[in-house]
């Protein structure tokens, strides 16, 4: 072999190495981020259901969102497509998209949503006084779960787990 070519073959491999380790990161290092934790505190702690109800705010829903570990959602292997949820609360409408495992929270709506949740804020606090009454809450209709992307989708994203949470069911 000639010392040019050797040379072209050399610098193939090193290009090589540096687009697999650039897509070896951004896969694997947004799953990285799912283990560290995130200390919050419960907004409803001291407070009756009544006075929660009454301070009711997105804050509630970052802490049950937490609680119920949606921050291990995560995008599907090689995608951008971040997970993404509508949550009904009453008349107020909150979209939640989950980036390298953090949870970010705003009013409004989404594009392209996952799912969409549905409950009212006396729910949200009765599921923050108990975590053991979430399932009871969908399982009862006080909350709903309605799924908007396909099967496929939802089990690449990690769904089926939080389905599994919010339902007690498999």
């Amino acid at each position: 072999m000639k010392k040019k070519d050797t040379l072209w073959l050399k610098a193939g491999a090193v290009i090589g190495l540096i687009i697999f380790a650039g897509i070896f990161v951004s896969y694997f290092g947004e799953k990285n981020m799912v283990g560290r934790t995130i200390v919050l505190e419960n907004p409803v702690t001291g407070l009756s259901i009544e006075e929660a109800v009454l301070q009711f705010d997105e804050n509630y829903l970052t802490y049950l969102l937490y609680s119920l570990d949606v921050q291990k959602l995560h995008n599907p292997p090689f995608s951008s497509n971040t997970p993404k949820i509508e949550i009904y609360v009453g008349e107020e409408v909150y979209g939640a998209q989950v980036f390298k495992g953090r949870i970010f929270l705003a009013g409004g709506f989404l594009d392209e949503k996952d799912i969409i949740i549905r409950t009212s804020s006396a729910e949200v606090v009765k599921m923050l006084r108990n975590r053991n009454y979430v399932a009871d809450s969908f399982n009862s209709g006080g909350s709903s779960v309605e799924l908007i992307s396909g099967k496929v989708t939802l089990m690449a994203k990690g769904y089926f787990e939080l389905y599994n949470k919010f339902t007690g069911k498999k």
